[in-house]
């Protein structure tokens, strides 16, 4: 289990790193790529909290997550308040778009 932790904390950092389209240094087009990129993921975590999914298979889904979302990482330009704006804005608008998601995942809702 410890391997799925790290694995989690990856992807989730990964996630929060992004993709490799223009469109994702906005927060809404962000929102929309993790949206699209995260059922499965939103799935699996939520298993994986119940210990209703085998470690590889939970692996697997995080892998093609990360894959799903890419590199490419919005705030590496940023200072750390644009980051922290960014962060505050592409989080509320995944709660907006996908709400289910954000709930499975245990994102905090910014209002």
């Amino acid at each position: 289990m410890k391997t799925t932790k790290k694995l989690l904390l990856f992807a989730l950092s990964a996630t929060l790193f992004g993709s490799c389209s223009t469109d994702l240094n906005d927060p809404e087009g962000y929102a929309k790529k993790y949206c699209s990129c995260s059922v499965q993921y939103a799935d699996a975590i939520s298993k994986n909290k119940n210990n209703q999914i085998k470690a590889d298979q939970y692996n697997e889904i995080v892998i093609e997550h990360i894959k799903c979302m890419g590199s490419f990482d919005p705030r590496q330009e940023m200072t750390p308040e644009e980051i922290n704006s960014f962060d505050t804005l592409s989080t509320r608008a995944i709660w907006k778009r996908c709400p289910d998601i954000a709930k499975k995942i245990g994102l905090n809702e910014y209002k």
